[in-house]
C-alpha cells in the first residue's frame, strides 16, 4: 500500500465471495527541515528582499503545501512579512529572520 495523499481510506480484500477491510489513515510526513535562501544577505534600510524557505522531511525530501509563517528577530532592525517572507529593512544593524512551517515545529534561521 502506498499513501499519495492525506486521509484516511479503507481497504478491502476479497476471494471466494468473502471480504475483509482495513481501515488506513495516511497523515502527511513531517518537517524536519526549514532551509531558508535569498539573493543577498543584506538589505537597505527602506528597500526589500525576498527570501524563499523549502520545507523537507527526515529522508530529504522536498516537503510542497506547506504554510510557511516568517518572523524577524529585531523588528527594529527588519521586519519580514509573516506570509510572504518580504523582508524590508529598517535600520541598520543584524538581523535574523526565520520562517516556521507551520503545525510542524521546524526551525532554521537565515545567515
Amino acid at each position: 500500500m502506498t499513501g499519495v495523499a492525506a486521509g484516511t481510506a479503507t481497504i478491502t480484500a476479497a476471494s471466494e465471495g468473502k471480504s475483509g477491510t482495513f481501515a488506513v489513515t495516511i497523515t502527511p510526513a513531517p518537517v524536519a527541515s526549514v532551509t531558508v535562501s535569498g539573493p543577498s544577505t543584506s538589505v537597505v534600510k527602506g528597500a526589500t528582499l525576498q527570501l524563499t524557505a523549502v520545507t523537507k522531511d527526515a529522508g530529504g525530501n522536498t516537503l510542497t503545501g506547506r504554510t510557511i509563517v516568517w518572523s524577524s528577530s529585531a523588528t527594529t532592525i527588519t521586519t519580514v512579512d509573516a506570509a510572504t517572507g518580504l523582508v524590508t529593512g529598517v535600520a541598520g544593524g543584524r538581523r535574523r529572520s526565520s520562517p516556521r512551517a507551520r503545525e510542524w515545529p521546524a526551525r532554521s534561521r537565515s545567515p
